[in-house]
């Protein structure tokens, strides 16, 4: 006598989730365990069968709205990004003055760029090293829960991206950081290993990597903030240049090779500070409508609770 889509919202109800927990037994939640032995004593409520289609069909109707209006919202969080990406795109390789005279760059994937801008190699005007981990062997010595430890930084840590990275929950101690190789302040950082290359940040702080990331130095030619916005669009095309054995890399001596492009240092400043104006806009915009995802989810829940 029970209509199966009732029992399917039943099933994605709060209250029942909190049960079925409650009646499990493990160590932690991705090792929770529910038998039958346990499910069976949990009590829920039947309404009549005409009630339970009434519920059904209500919750079929109001489900359907609030994840459509979900879809379009995380369409428009995706719009966003795409433009965001040809707003950098465009503004790091083309400049801000449409009416600039321009020339071919030489280099396939970025095309022409105004005149008077250069084509260097990452090698010119930077100093690259490759990152490394302290002993595992030697945990306890090199490796600290204390916050105040020197900060280590992994591929999962540069999910900032152009906000930049200032700590990790991986810490390493004094005798860590000797161990390590100290990245400064303003560095670029970049995952140049596996499925996580491409991914990219710039340093707030002096601070250690890991051996799946690079860091690029740049000296006076190039600012920090440009180089950044410039890794945006040198990330994606970052498979192109890769070598695959059995996992996609790129070495310290293949990136130093790279074209970079870099404007007068006056131009560099003004594609900088426009572009963090533009991307604090982005970013306000995307937390709202992120916001809106959660507090739509948060209801669709409550509606069927």
């Amino acid at each position: 006598e029970l209509d199966p889509q009732f029992i399917q919202y039943l099933f994605k109800n709060y209250y029942f989730k909190e049960e079925y927990f409650r009646h499990g037994k493990g160590i932690h939640w991705d090792l929770w365990t529910t038998r039958w032995d346990q499910l069976k004593n949990i009590k829920f409520p039947i309404p009549s069968n005409k009630q339970q289609q009434i519920i059904s069909r209500y919750l079929d109707k109001k489900t359907e709205q609030v994840d459509s209006l979900i879809d379009k919202i995380q369409k428009k969080i995706e719009l966003l990004k795409e433009q965001r990406t040809s707003l950098i795109n465009q503004c790091v390789t083309k400049g801000l003055d449409p009416n600039v005279e321009m020339k071919d760059s030489g280099v396939e994937w970025i095309g022409e760029i105004p005149s008077h801008w250069d084509v260097k190699k990452f090698s010119y005007v930077s100093r690259l090293e490759t990152g490394n981990t302290p002993s595992k062997t030697q945990e306890d010595l090199y490796f600290t829960d204390d916050e105040d430890g020197f900060p280590w930084v992994k591929p999962s840590d540069l999910n900032v991206g152009v906000l930049g990275v200032s700590g990790t929950e991986s810490r390493l101690t004094k005798e860590g950081k000797l161990e390590s190789r100290v990245v400064p302040k303003d560095s670029i950082l970049i995952c140049c290993i596996g499925n996580t290359s491409g991914k990219y940040s710039i340093t707030n702080t002096e601070l250690s990597i890991n051996q799946q990331i690079n860091s690029i130095t740049f000296d006076e030619t190039v600012m920090p903030r440009y180089g950044l916005f410039y890794m945006d669009v040198f990330g994606r095309d970052l498979l192109k240049w890769m070598n695959f054995v059995t996992l996609p890399i790129i070495s310290k001596g293949d990136l130093s090779q790279q074209p970079i492009l870099v404007p007068p240092s006056k131009e560099q400043g003004s594609i900088s500070d426009y572009l963090d104006q533009q991307m604090e806009i982005y970013l306000s915009i995307v937390t709202k409508e992120n916001r809106r995802v959660q507090l739509l989810s948060e209801y669709r829940q409550s509606l069927i609770s």
